[in-house]
């Protein structure tokens, strides 16, 4: 029974992770049209298991969250606790930098383009 639980737990888990990334990529979908240079963007950023990266302009983007912003889950502030998002705008700075504002807290997190082929993460 135990077994049972514990899967069914992680089934719940993985679902709604899938489920949460779906609604940032949807977004990201509107948003796709021809991004420019200094335009704010309305985005949501998946922070589940703390802020890793997202997907912006069709790429895929590493954060570099500063030191206060880093670690396995989302900093205070930054997850609503109910859809394991937080609400913001992305600004391209130039081709490979772009700029995430929370709205909720002002902070910001850079991301740089990942290489090629790399995945975005999905967190256990």
């Amino acid at each position: 029974m135990m077994k049972v639980t514990i899967a069914l737990v992680l089934v719940m888990c993985i679902i709604a992770c899938d489920s949460d990334r779906a609604a940032q990529s949807k977004l990201d979908v509107q948003a796709e049209r021809r991004v420019r240079i200094g335009v704010e963007y309305p985005h949501i950023l998946y922070t589940h298991c703390g802020i890793d990266d997202t997907r912006f302009n069709r790429r895929n983007w590493e954060a570099h969250p500063p030191p206060g912003l880093r670690g396995p889950n989302p900093p205070p502030g930054w997850d609503n606790h109910t859809v394991n998002t937080a609400e913001g705008t992305m600004v391209l700075i130039n081709p490979n930098l772009a700029r995430f504002t929370n709205t909720a807290t002002g902070e910001q997190v850079d991301f740089t383009p990942m290489p090629r082929g790399k995945e975005l993460s999905l967190c256990w």
